[in-house]
């Protein structure tokens, strides 16, 4: 079947989404071609979406076809099976790729317990995105490492900072989802959400369906964490967005990047480190109150500071709000509800 390279090339690496970097659960780095639709899955992601042919159900690696299509220069490409083989076929160049054709993902139970679908506005995708920043990896803590959607709220914690939302989101239910899938569905710019049985599902605008694994656990109240109003006032050196911008550049990059920040007596310093390197900056503030330092993922305070560059710091936390935004720092507020 004749297909074009730089097409399948693209699907391709749009169901990267669904596969993990390495076996975390069998198939997990295996994308599957079955009736007419291409998959992925890895246990909390599942990728679904049309694909340009039909060979039966086929299931290879997805790094080995996306390097492959990589190489082949041409514009059309020829795609075949034999007993064994994926075929790949170009004007003087070809490929196979071993494959099985079990599928053990849970495609059908997935994908058929869909909802109805609602516009994913960007703001309300970029707030989710700041929560998933926001959240941590210690999965001891498990509600450290979801994030909180409801009818009127988008939150998450890593039980040290805070990103609080209280925007309408249009869902009718409450939701949890892994913070690290989301870390990986969300810039892919979904345009459409739906919340289905034990999945939330995106869709993109190239009509691919992306399913995020619900999690069932109680979650904490934060109202009273929000709660700091007796406490000092502090405003940030306007330079404080351009100091953080620089120093992420010199820190870890992605869903663990974090950059530390530290008030003092009309001192504030911002440092960022990784093993090879690090960077530190200092500037001045009209802040007189107790010290403060805390560590935060730089697109969330950078969100922050470009709405306000005032902050309040009582009750052992620093406090930043902007209209239906709230964000807390060095709070440890979960610690006991997941004991």
């Amino acid at each position: 079947m004749k297909v074009q390279t730089e097409k399948l090339a693209a699907l391709v690496a749009e169901a990267s989404v669904g596969t993990s970097s390495y076996e975390v659960s069998e198939q997990s780095v295996h994308i599957i071609f079955h009736e007419g639709k291409i998959h992925s899955f890895n246990g909390d992601v599942l990728f679904s979406a049309d694909c340009p042919f039909d060979l039966g159900t086929i299931i290879v690696s997805q790094k080995d076809l996306a390097a492959i299509l990589n190489k082949i220069p041409d514009e059309e490409i020829e795609v075949t099976t034999n007993k064994a083989n994926l075929i790949i076929k170009g004007k003087r160049k070809r490929a196979g790729l071993s494959f099985v054709n079990e599928v053990l993902a849970p495609i059908h139970e997935v994908t058929q317990a869909l909802g109805k679908w609602q516009r994913l506005p960007d703001t309300m995708r970029l707030s989710m995105m700041r929560a998933a920043e926001t959240c941590g990896r210690d999965h001891s803590k498990p509600a450290s490492t979801l994030v909180h959607m409801g009818p009127n709220v988008i939150e998450g914690s890593d039980t040290f900072r805070l990103y609080h939302d209280s925007r309408e989101t249009g869902l009718k239910q409450e939701v949890l989802m892994p913070s690290q899938a989301l870390a990986v569905v969300l810039p892919k710019k979904p345009i459409k959400i739906n919340v289905g049985d034990g999945w939330v599902h995106f869709r993109s605008r190239t009509k691919a369906i992306i399913s995020v694994r619900m999690v069932t656990i109680d979650y904490p109240d934060t109202t009273e964490i929000l709660k700091v109003k007796d406490g000092s006032r502090v405003t940030f050196p306007s330079s404080l967005a351009a100091v953080v911008t620089r120093a992420a550049t010199m820190g870890e990059l992605g869903f663990d990047a974090r950059v530390n920040v530290a008030i003092t007596d009309g001192r504030i310093e911002v440092t960022a480190k990784k093993a090879s390197s690090w960077y530190k900056e200092v500037g001045k503030t009209s802040y007189t109150g107790q010290d403060v330092s805390f560590s935060v993922h730089p697109q969330v305070i950078l969100s922050m500071l470009s709405q306000t560059q005032k902050a309040i710091i009582g009750r052992g936390r620093l406090k930043i709000k902007n209209d239906n935004i709230t964000f807390i720092a060095a709070c440890d507020f979960l610690n006991t509800a997941d004991e």
